[in-house]
């Protein structure tokens, strides 16, 4: 009897609330693979994002989060993600959620979990490494990232499946995220 493929699951959220190390944690416990869109792109372009966004400006970075995205979920061919398998864990970059297209990859794909997490403890680890890999918080102020956080926050729960309590205890994330995987 064939193993039965589950579904991709895919880990939204504000910058800064752990996708990547919640998503590799996860992989490990449900021995599947794990990839991080953002290190996707900057290996497919050999360029970090904050060089990204520089040269090229957000909306290009956006289009090719959606290249990405695509490549991931096998839609399209992408030299660095192609063939990607479809269980999968998939960290997604804080703003990949916010493009319709986006979503309807996901949705068809996977399932798409917010990892929420309070603003200020976002803010608290995004602010050790702006400069290196977060471009938007770079240029904007506590205050603006206040007000990208609440936007982007409605989006995330509008376009997320699950919502999964990111201030939880890692062990009690796992597992929340190890049942919903259970039932894909």
């Amino acid at each position: 009897m064939k193993k039965k493929i589950k579904k991709a699951i895919f880990l939204c959220g504000f910058m800064g609330c752990g996708k990547s190390h919640i998503g590799r944690l996860i992989a490990e416990k449900l021995e599947l693979p794990f990839m991080d869109s953002d290190e996707q792109i900057e290996e497919s372009i050999g360029k970090p994002i904050s060089q990204i966004f520089d040269e090229y400006g957000e909306d290009a970075f956006r289009r090719m989060e959606t290249v990405t995205l695509a490549a991931i979920c096998g839609v399209c061919d992408n030299e660095n993600v192609s063939g990607a398998p479809k269980s999968i864990v998939v960290a997604l970059g804080g703003g990949a959620i916010l493009n319709p297209m986006n979503v309807a990859l996901i949705n068809k794909y996977g399932t798409s979990i917010f990892v929420d997490v309070d603003f200020e403890t976002c803010y608290e680890r995004i602010k050790r490494d702006v400069e290196k890999t977060r471009p938007l918080a770079a240029e904007k102020s506590h205050e603006e990232l206040l007000e990208l956080y609440n936007n982007r926050k409605k989006l995330y729960i509008k376009n997320s499946r699950h919502t999964i309590d990111g201030n939880a205890d890692i062990n009690h994330i796992v597992r929340s995220i190890t049942e919903i995987h259970a039932h894909l």
